[in-house]
């Protein structure tokens, strides 16, 4: 009979084993990762700072030369450049090209630039400056605010707001391939830190998340983290986001203006609509092969289509909000007749409708 109990009790525990190892199983091949951090070492970031302020002084019409953000996380951390540049000055070249692949790791996206005039226009209304670092040229004076507080709270929402949501927009459809681009996100969702302080959200169920991460992240390639627990943490951290959201658009009024381009890009449309909702339409390709490369990722979006609802205002409760737009559109157009290689000082959520 002892032996009977025994072997009961064995053969639950390997129907629990294997279970547990089947679930184990299953998380792991939930997602595909793409675009892993790769071991950088720190002085590799100094090398290029130092090679990119060479061949961009020597070219005319260059100003100043800053570079913004920290590179708190070698490997994961891009190098983000502003390039200040005279006025009416048509810049051809690209700096990128000049770079090695190694090199080009080190960016995610195109240097930012801008002109004298633009930025003074703006400097003390629409942005918000953290870790910037004067590297050549002429020294800007990045002045204080001189909004009142009921502007100044106005522009910090919808900054963080058009952030949290660009944020929602990326994950949605990169849960929906069941492919995350793990660079990309990580980098994204540490910069939210900034717009969760816009918010007053010092406390919130967010700010764990972004701790848990920061640790991560702090011993990424000493302790390489776990892809199963990271795809929980992601759609922990996207439930939560989108739950903000929803918090703050019935609290506070979202402003798109009426005259945007509510075709996000090619495959993804915006719809005002009382609540939030995420649509798709198409054929996706199995996530194996999504994950392949770059092609075949975007490959795939052209079978999708994503309609993102959610509520927004057409009409600004504060005039600065519709001036911000317009400011940023004009920036869009003057940097892709001047500077077409540089990308214009505005949030990725307002390029993409302006």
């Amino acid at each position: 009979m002892e032996k009977y109990k025994l072997s009961m009790s064995n053969l639950k525990n390997m129907v629990f084993n294997k279970v547990h190892n089947q679930k184990i199983a299953n998380e792991k091949n939930k997602y595909c990762f793409i675009n892993n951090p790769k071991l950088v070492d720190k002085t590799n970031y100094y090398v290029l700072i130092d090679r990119i302020v060479k061949l961009l002084k020597k070219r005319d019409g260059i100003i100043s030369i800053y570079l913004l953000g920290s590179i708190k996380y070698p490997g994961i951390s891009d190098l983000d450049f502003l390039i200040i540049f005279k006025e009416r000055t048509h810049i051809h070249y690209n700096p990128m090209n000049d770079l090695s692949k190694k090199e080009k790791y080190l960016f995610t996206h195109n240097m930012t630039g801008i002109t004298e005039s633009q930025l003074m226009e703006s400097i003390d209304k629409y942005f918000f400056w953290h870790d910037i670092k004067h590297l050549w040229g002429k020294k800007i004076n990045f002045r204080e605010k001189k909004l009142n507080k009921l502007e100044l709270n106005a522009v910090k929402k919808q900054t963080a707001l058009e952030f949290l949501i660009k944020n929602h927009i990326d994950l949605s459809i990169q849960l929906k391939y069941k492919v995350i681009n793990l660079r990309s996100t990580l980098q994204q969702i540490k910069a939210i830190k900034f717009d969760l302080e816009f918010l007053d959200q010092k406390s919130s169920r967010l700010n764990q998340l972004l701790f848990e991460l920061n640790e991560w992240m702090e011993d990424w390639f000493k302790h390489p983290s776990n892809h199963v627990h990271f795809g929980e943490w992601i759609e922990k951290f996207h439930c939560e986001n989108r739950k903000l959201i929803e918090f703050y658009l019935k609290k506070i009024e979202f402003f798109v203006p009426e005259w945007a381009n509510l075709k996000y890009t090619r495959n993804i449309s915006i719809k005002n609509s009382e609540f939030m909702d995420f649509e798709f339409s198409g054929f996706s390709f199995p996530r194996k092969i999504i994950a392949i490369n770059k092609k075949s990722f975007n490959l795939n979006n052209r079978f999708n289509s994503f309609v993102i609802s959610f509520p927004f205002t057409t009409v600004a409760k504060y005039k600065i909000l519709e001036e911000r737009y317009k400011y940023f559109r004009e920036l869009k157009e003057y940097a892709a007749d001047y500077y077409p290689h540089f990308s214009p000082l505005i949030t990725s959520f307002a390029y993409r409708i302006v």
